[in-house]
């Protein structure tokens, strides 16, 4: 995926978004002025720790890797 700088408008949305997706930038003039991807997305998950054994209907998560270098949390599995 080409890491070119983005605008702050963009926000959030590089970390959402790989190559072969696509979203629509909401101009004003030559400003982005806002951005809107789809309800939902399926990235992958490059690196995560091994599961835990023990209570896995508690909630609680581990730390993970996505294709696109975000961060973030998913239950144990």
């Amino acid at each position: 995926m080409n890491k070119s700088p983005c605008p702050e408008s963009v926000g959030d949305l590089p970390n959402y978004i790989v190559e072969s997706d696509s979203a629509i930038l909401l101009m004003f003039g030559s400003e982005i002025v806002g951005t809107e991807l789809s309800a939902s997305v399926e990235l992958l998950i490059t690196e995560t720790e091994p599961g835990i054994q023990g209570d896995r209907v508690s909630g609680a998560t581990k730390p993970a890797l996505l294709e696109t270098g975000l961060n973030v949390q998913v239950p144990f599995f």
